[in-house]
């Protein structure tokens, strides 16, 4: 495990262990999905999506942002 806890009672670490699992389960059932997808030729690469990178997106233009619009 990569995590770390410190000053987190065990209540709190144990809900942080599930949380987590939940979603790499969810990430792996969309990574899944896409590949699929991917080789259907149903998706093609392509921008993020809107609807479900929006975070991705904005850390993406904060990055850019800050290394000068690369």
């Amino acid at each position: 495990n990569w995590s770390w806890y410190r000053g987190l009672s065990p209540a709190e670490i144990e809900d942080s262990q599930v949380w987590s699992k939940q979603i790499a389960e969810e990430d792996i059932g969309i990574c899944e999905s896409v590949q699929r997808n991917m080789e259907t030729g149903v998706y093609t690469t392509g921008v993020l999506s809107p609807v479900q990178e929006g975070h991705i997106a904005g850390l993406q233009a904060l990055v850019r942002e800050a290394v000068g619009g690369i």
